[in-house]
């Protein structure tokens, strides 16, 4: 009975440490995310230009905040466009929540939630009837790839549209 008691104890103390040390690893981790994630508003060109070559295409970003909120950072981006021309996609704002274990686990990137604020879009009618979507950025000298636009969609968790426009115009209609 001593020796079970015992080894009963013993099992304890070391779930306390066990316990102690995590609790320990996780505020070392808080803290140090929420020292570090302001500094990402110095790395804005080195986020322009991989989203571009992710995207395939040119981006621009007006600025660029981070914050930490919970256990995960947070990336604001304001005033976003999308393409080049007058078909790019301009976003007032754009809220990147990374899935930092899931990125770790699969060794690429993940994110956990993907917010895009003011998308405007019109969806045009031709006089043969077909229509096209303006505000979504096109490369001229490529189709729309549904396989790759899959594979880029499978990055993102969870995708909401917030403050947004859609506009409809038929052909010789208001």
């Amino acid at each position: 009975m001593v020796r079970v008691s015992a080894a009963l104890g013993g099992l304890i103390r070391w779930a306390l440490a066990l316990c102690a040390v995590l609790l320990v690893l996780l505020a070392l981790y808080v803290s140090l995310g929420r020292q570090l994630i302001p500094l990402v508003a110095e790395y804005d060109a080195q986020i322009e230009a991989r989203a571009s070559e992710a995207l395939g295409m040119p981006v621009r970003i007006g600025s660029l905040e981070g914050r930490w909120n919970r256990l995960a950072p947070v990336l604001l981006i304001h005033d976003v466009q999308v393409g080049e021309g007058s078909n790019a996609l301009r976003l007032d704002q754009v809220k990147v929540v990374p899935d930092l274990w899931g990125s770790l686990l699969a060794r690429a990137v993940r994110i956990a939630h993907l917010e895009l604020g003011g998308v405007q879009l019109s969806a045009v009618e031709d006089a043969t009837g077909k229509w096209s979507v303006k505000g979504v950025p096109q490369q001229p000298d490529q189709a729309f790839d549904v396989q790759r636009t899959l594979q880029q969609m499978q990055q993102v968790e969870q995708l909401s549209v917030l403050d947004s426009q859609l506009t409809l115009q038929p052909y010789e209609h208001d």
